[in-house]
């Protein structure tokens, strides 16, 4: 049997306590080679909306609708949170 490789994805998100699991190696997704950035809020928004940087990011409603508005291509994938602000997105890979 050959062994599949793991999946290779950037995470980015802010340093809170609902994530130190993950941010610190705790949870670790199954087939998936994580790589996990924590950033201020305004950079990791700065850096997903202007660069698309990262594989899965939070950002921010405001920004997302400001992108939206101007007509410009957004993440694929959105995933509004109720805990706060931000919503988490996933990088399109089309």
């Amino acid at each position: 049997m050959t062994a599949v490789a793991r999946l290779q994805l950037t995470l980015a998100c802010g340093a809170y306590d609902r994530m130190r699991a993950i941010t610190a190696g705790e949870v670790r997704p199954d087939g998936v080679e994580l790589n996990v950035v924590t950033l201020a809020p305004e950079e990791m928004f700065y850096r997903m909306a202007r660069f698309r940087e990262f594989d899965v990011s939070e950002l921010s409603l405001s920004t997302y609708t400001v992108l939206r508005g101007r007509g410009e291509r957004t993440p694929a994938s959105v995933r509004p949170r109720t805990s706060s602000a931000s919503a988490s997105v996933s990088r399109s890979t089309t």
